[in-house]
């Protein structure tokens, strides 16, 4: 559920990439 960034920024697709996927890494990982 984090790839599903279309045409953005690389700053901003890292940003949401992050967050979103640092949320499901610490649900995951926790």
């Amino acid at each position: 559920m984090a790839h599903m960034v279309p045409m953005v920024p690389t700053t901003m697709a890292h940003t949401m990439m992050y967050m979103w996927e640092g949320e499901s890494q610490t649900i995951n990982y926790a």
